[in-house]
């Protein structure tokens, strides 16, 4: 689901990092899995996840963009302020959400 929501933003992304950083905004995902059922089933996956929107200067339209896609999904969300880190020269934002995936 991460993916599809990065994709639907419009935000270059890759799981957990990029090798070479590209220019310009992008987004690295993490997604922690926790699977449970009942007798012999494991049908329950609750995912939190966390993506860092990395940018070269502040980009409120990526922001608002993935924003919209949680909206989209019904999907209640953390953002925590924007940082700046002076060795990558990029500001970052990080978004945290959890949700439930029933699987058949």
């Amino acid at each position: 689901m991460v993916s599809d929501i990065l994709t639907a933003a419009g935000v270059l992304h890759k799981e957990v990092r990029f090798i070479q950083p590209p220019d310009g905004t992008y987004a690295v995902w993490f997604d922690t899995v926790e699977a449970r059922g009942s007798d012999d089933k494991v049908l329950i996956f609750e995912h939190s996840a966390t993506i860092e929107l990395y940018a070269v200067q502040i980009d409120t339209a990526a922001e608002n963009n993935i924003e919209n896609q949680f909206a989209l999904r019904a999907l209640e969300y953390e953002k925590s302020d924007r940082l700046w880190l002076k060795d990558e020269m990029r500001f970052m934002t990080i978004y945290s959400f959890d949700y439930i995936e029933k699987r058949r």
